[in-house]
């Protein structure tokens, strides 16, 4: 979390702390699975919206009434901030009310849908890397829809490619699931898209003995946010007893 208070430092962070009644850190530094090349997730609460993104930081910045919408509760991004998000400035309230609704559910569904509708025709002269690309894509995208259709927050990409033993009892809910979109397809394109989703699970570090993943959460009750003030902000000390040092924080990825 140090590497995250760092690119927070900068100008646009900096200006993102003084005007927001809430900022979360999520993705993967909120769980200390990030890569040196990772860049940092930023949701920030704030009187207009915005969104800034350069190589070190993805800032999302929602109009403050937002958080209280029913799109927002019932979205993918609300589940997974409340379950995997770290408040570095302000408190979350509404928590208990975030579940991931049928709109969000569905529009995933339709975003798998139309991408295996378009690829066939141009899966024979697509280059290698871009078949790789689109066949993780489709793995990832297909295995954050059936955590969403159980009501389990989406982790972060990593601990996807990482840890889906772990989440959801390995590859073959996300191969059933991709054949139930590629029954209009050809069995080729079929066969070869489950083949290298396949080879994308067997290249990731699946089932470690030894992992600690006690950072998954299965659904969001009984997990409230974690909330966590850096000790250095705008110069000074920030207030509040017993809240953890984030400066501090050198864990490596």
């Amino acid at each position: 979390m140090g590497l995250a208070i760092q690119r927070l430092m900068g100008t646009c962070g900096t200006r993102c702390l003084e005007d927001s009644v809430e900022v979360v850190v999520f993705g993967s530094m909120s769980v200390c699975l990030e890569r040196k090349d990772s860049d940092l997730d930023l949701l920030c609460f704030r009187a207009s919206s915005f969104k800034f993104k350069n190589r070190q930081i993805d800032l999302i910045g929602m109009h403050r009434d937002a958080q209280e919408g029913s799109l927002w509760l019932s979205s993918e991004l609300a589940s997974h901030v409340v379950a995997y998000g770290i408040w570095i400035k302000g408190s979350c309230t509404w928590a208990a009310d975030v579940r991931v609704g049928d709109r969000a559910i569905e529009t995933k569904r339709r975003r798998i849908a139309a991408f295996i509708k378009a690829l066939p025709s141009a899966w024979h002269s697509l280059d290698e890397t871009f078949r790789l690309k689109y066949s993780i894509k489709l793995r990832r995208e297909t295995q954050r829809l059936i955590l969403m259709e159980k009501g389990t927050p989406i982790p972060p990409t990593r601990a996807l490619d990482e840890f889906w033993d772990d989440i959801s009892g390995g590859p073959e809910s996300v191969h059933n699931r991709v054949r139930e979109f590629t029954t209009s397809s050809s069995g080729f394109f079929t066969r070869d898209l489950l083949a290298r989703i396949d080879a994308s699970f067997g290249t990731c570090k699946r089932g470690h003995t030894g992992t600690n993943t006690s950072f998954l959460r299965t659904n969001n009750v009984g997990q409230p946010p974690m909330c966590m003030v850096p000790t250095e902000i705008n110069g000074g000390p920030a207030s509040g007893d017993g809240k953890r040092d984030l400066l501090s924080d050198k864990r490596e990825p």
